[in-house]
């Protein structure tokens, strides 16, 4: 049985880690110029999408608790409650850092990456007051957004959630091929709320997964090899490419799952531990220093080689992790301002 201690499972920061780590791997093959596409095909399919099921995981620990579905029981009182931390998080937590940190990358990011067009108040707004630059943040907050409106219904059915939630992706999905403007990410916020069901549905589950675990990951290993073999060439689970299907939505949760399930028999690791809690600081980071030290080892050891990339990627990953430990130490309140509005009560 999973044990909860200062309300975090060491599991949760693992996956994450690892899910951070596989960004890092692929942001620095992009900007690098070295593409590994066998690998990154598997990698693709969890490196994101782990992200959106915790959070589901998280989002429905809380809100169907049957001590919070008792004494919210209706809209009033989880607008007072839990519904106001649920907004309260989404503003503090995710729009505020996305927007400062995406004002402060942006000069240097059209720079850095000779796209000097790029230097114009239209894009300034896109990638900033409009959610473009990380469009992972852009996205959680749409989806933590719709369950919060759905949340509003008091409802302590499971069913009732996973069955909007999956109508919701499958809207997205039909959507995304659409043109026009896509404002904080709309699109893929509605596709990740087919992982939003997810990790709800591992709520559910988890005490039962946690005593059949080995037979589980076995089970996930089995199908994920099935549908690769049958469907490989047909499957999309990159939710941001906006060319994704339900066969990637089947394949990104079971190898999603997978991770998750395998990260519950990593041993504890102080780093590890330090990256999961702190994902959102290197996810910020996870553009601009792969793109910086691809430029400057490219010019000093060239390109298509697999040692320089495997520099940009530990140099990118280093970086990152002594800059998030300053800010924390710091700045906090780059993270949740809250920590400064409450001194100042």
């Amino acid at each position: 049985m999973t044990v909860w201690g200062n309300k975090e499972i060491y599991w949760i920061n693992a996956a994450r880690a690892i899910g951070i780590i596989a960004v890092y791997w692929i942001h620095s093959q992009k900007y690098y110029g070295l593409y590994m596409e066998e690998s990154n095909f598997f990698i693709k399919t969890f490196y994101v999408n782990v992200f959106f099921i915790i959070s589901g995981f998280l989002l429905f620990r809380k809100q169907l608790d049957p001590k919070i579905l008792n004494s919210e029981n209706n809209y009033r009182l989880f607008l007072r409650g839990s519904g106001k931390r649920i907004i309260s998080n989404i503003f503090f937590r995710l729009v505020i850092p996305s927007f400062f940190f995406s004002v402060l990358v942006f000069i240097p990011k059209c720079f850095i990456g000779l796209n000097y067009n790029a230097l114009s108040l239209s894009e300034f707004l896109n990638d900033t007051i409009l959610g473009g630059t990380y469009w992972f943040v852009s996205a959680l907050v749409v989806s933590e957004a719709l369950f919060f409106f759905l949340f509003l219904s008091r409802s302590g059915i499971l069913f009732l959630y996973c069955l909007v939630g999956c109508v919701i992706m499958l809207f997205g999905i039909y959507i995304e091929g659409y043109e026009g403007t896509n404002i904080w990410c709309y699109k893929q916020g509605l596709i990740a709320c087919g992982f939003i069901v997810v990790g709800a549905l591992l709520n559910k589950l988890d005490d039962f997964l946690d005593n059949n675990l080995t037979w589980y990951i076995i089970c996930l290993s089995i199908f994920s090899l099935l549908l690769v073999s049958f469907c490989g060439d047909k499957i999309n689970a990159v939710v941001s490419s906006l060319k994704f299907n339900i066969g990637g939505f089947c394949l990104g949760s079971t190898v999603s799952l997978l991770v998750i399930c395998l990260s519950k028999y990593l041993p504890f690791n102080k780093y590890l531990e330090f990256v999961g809690k702190n994902t959102i600081s290197f996810y910020f980071l996870s553009g601009a220093l792969p793109m910086l030290f691809s430029i400057i080892l490219k010019k000093i050891l060239g390109v298509h080689l697999i040692v320089p990339l495997i520099m940009v990627f530990g140099f990118s990953f280093v970086l990152a992790g002594i800059i998030t430990y300053y800010l924390i130490r710091f700045v906090p309140c780059v993270f949740d301002l809250r920590k400064v509005l409450n001194k100042c009560n």
